[in-house]
């Protein structure tokens, strides 16, 4: 999914396994040439993948976490490609070509503690199973659809109604946040190529567009 939201923003959203995500940053990239190169991504987790800690980063101590690691290499199985990869394609390309490098996600450990408070007990009871499940080989699941716009509303739709805590703190949260950052440096006169999670795009266009150009100032509060 690519989306040209204006002259100054091209909005490049990804599925973080998927081959056809991985060219589509590329050829984005080197188009576009753009001054900055924003990453879904904060500077902990950008860290664990230079370091190569798994490619998609550690997945620290909680089930959960290991759980959705594990779903993460499956895919990347079917795909051939690494869950993270298009994120350091994107910065390697950026360096490159001489874009900076800007890191525009909630810090991971913030993320996680939202989680903690916000998504009930009894949610994550009932997510552990559906986990699980992908981890089995129950045949080759249909990746190549994920980035769809129509696919991505049906999932966030779903996402939403299965736990609002959880829409809230992994999808709304992060989309003002990342709107707030990439608004300041489209103020700045910045051409910016982001690279995010597809589940993003439609929510971070929405808000730079309903805030009146690119006049966006908002911090994330807890």
């Amino acid at each position: 999914m690519i989306r040209k939201v204006s002259e100054s923003l091209i909005l490049v959203g990804v599925g973080h396994t998927l081959p056809k995500s991985l060219e589509d940053v590329k050829r984005t990239i080197t188009g576009e040439k753009p001054d900055v190169v924003a990453l879904e991504l904060c500077p902990a987790r950008y860290a664990a993948l230079k370091t190569g800690l798994g490619k998609g980063g550690s997945p620290g101590k909680d089930l959960m976490g290991w759980i959705i690691y594990l779903a993460q290499l499956r895919f990347s199985r079917e795909t051939g490609v690494v869950p993270g990869e298009e994120m350091l394609t994107a910065a390697a390309l950026a360096e490159k070509i001489g874009s900076a490098i800007e890191l525009i996600d909630v810090p991971i450990d913030l993320t996680m503690r939202r989680l903690s408070t916000r998504v009930k007990i009894w949610e994550r009871i009932r997510l552990v199973p559906q986990l699980i499940l992908s981890l089995l080989p129950l045949g080759r699941t249909d990746l190549s659809r994920l980035t769809e716009e129509r696919v991505v509303n049906e999932l966030l739709g779903e996402l939403k109604r299965f736990s609002a805590g959880m829409y809230e703190v992994l999808i709304e949260e992060r989309n003002i946040h990342m709107a707030s950052r990439l608004a300041l440096l489209l103020s700045q006169g910045k051409k910016v190529v982001a690279v995010v999670g597809a589940a993003h795009v439609p929510g971070i266009e929405k808000i730079l567009k309903s805030n009146g150009g690119w006049s966006l100032r908002m911090e994330y509060r807890i």
